[in-house]
């Protein structure tokens, strides 16, 4: 019998892996979310410029690590700068596969750590590069991530 003539090959199931790597890995909570369209309203009150609300599209178990060294570093030029002023940070965000495909240059931050955490990882936030790693032998959703140099202040 040829390959698809009445005969099924069982697949790869990836469900215990994931399991495992969900109970075991993703254990702090992180947010994914669009970045509030508009610009800025200037508060009489503050005196600071206030952001529109960023919309939530995922809050839940994840992680977040440097992907490389910090020796892979690459610098990106600024346009209006005869400088370069910010750096290229490779990081991952590991997610559920239940947890949405991220879009590219969604805001991801760390919004609580587990026990024994690194809490600097609080208020740092984030841009997906790319859409969410998809596959057919996936067990974690994988997003690649640069650092926001200049994080501002976000309600939430």
């Amino acid at each position: 019998m040829g390959a698809g003539e009445g005969s099924l090959m069982p697949g790869i199931d990836l469900s215990a892996i994931a399991t495992l790597i969900e109970g075991m890995v993703l254990l702090d909570t992180v947010r994914f979310s669009r970045p509030g369209s508009g610009e800025p309203v200037f508060d009489q009150e503050t005196g600071e410029y206030v952001y529109p609300e960023a919309d939530v599209v995922y809050e839940g178990p994840g992680a977040v690590f440097m992907a490389g060294t910090p020796g892979g570093v690459s610098s990106l030029p600024s346009q209006n700068l005869p400088w370069v002023d910010e750096t290229h940070s490779r990081y991952r965000a590991l997610t559920p596969l239940s947890a949405p495909v991220a879009e590219r240059d969604m805001l991801v931050s760390v919004v609580a750590v587990h026990p024994g955490g690194d809490v600097a990882l609080i208020g740092r936030q984030w841009r997906a590069q790319d859409p969410s790693v998809v596959g057919t032998l996936s067990a974690v959703r994988i997003t690649g991530l640069d650092q926001v140099q200049q994080t501002r202040e976000t309600s939430g």
